[in-house]
């Protein structure tokens, strides 16, 4: 059994020089960003054709948040690579997943909560000017 309790010591993710990155965990997270920034291509791709501007807002804020954080997983698992002193340290890798669920809390807000907003806001505007003209 593992014992998790370093997890809890702030010498573990504040060490400038940690262990260096194995083999496999290093091609893990290597094909983990490599399949977020590909599922960010596809997204920005296929919402270029959508017709709905709606979609296509979230889309492109989407597809922004995976090629960003794919980006930036891909110079943390370098640096850890390649042993950089202190941009290899494990408390990277902590900010880098606390962003990921912040930056992705907001996406699903901005999708759940302000465009229906918007989208209701347009329609009954589009009704008033109906009658407008």
């Amino acid at each position: 059994m593992t014992n998790l309790g370093h997890l809890f010591q702030l010498s573990f993710w504040f060490n400038p020089e940690p262990l260096t990155l194995s083999a496999t965990s290093g091609q893990i997270m290597l094909v983990i960003f490599v399949a977020l920034m590909v599922v960010g291509a596809i997204v920005r791709i296929r919402v270029r054709r959508h017709k709905d501007r709606y979609v296509k807002k979230v889309g492109r804020r989407l597809s922004s948040f995976l090629s960003h954080m794919s980006v930036l997983g891909l110079l943390m698992t370098f640096f850890m690579y390649e042993g950089v002193a202190y941009l290899e340290m494990r408390f990277w890798f902590l900010l880098w997943v606390l962003l990921f669920v912040v930056w992705g809390f907001f996406l699903l807000r901005y999708a759940r909560k302000t465009v229906p907003e918007m989208r209701a806001k347009f329609e009954a505007r589009a009704a008033q000017m109906k009658y407008q003209r």
